[in-house]
């Protein structure tokens, strides 16, 4: 995670998971690319199910371990 004046500039991710969770840190990775800090933080686990359509049956708390494993590299990278 790369901020830069309050906005991310760069973002990646690095997961040992199911297919499902790489697509999840995929999709939320380049999501936030460009956005301001404080819109990135507000997405939740629902908004990215829906952003893919809905994930897969027994698969949808994929959602929300991208979405808490971008709001800690947030906090971690706003306080550098």
């Amino acid at each position: 995670m790369r901020l830069r004046e309050g906005v991310v500039e760069a973002a990646a991710f690095r997961t040992h998971g199911c297919a499902t969770t790489i697509a999840a840190g995929s999709c939320l990775a380049e999501w936030v690319t460009g956005l301001p800090v404080a819109e990135a933080t507000a997405i939740t686990p629902e908004a990215l199910n829906d952003r893919f359509g809905g994930l897969p049956l027994g698969r949808e708390y994929c959602a929300g371990l991208a979405v808490r494993a971008l709001r800690r590299a947030l906090a971690a990278a706003s306080q550098r």
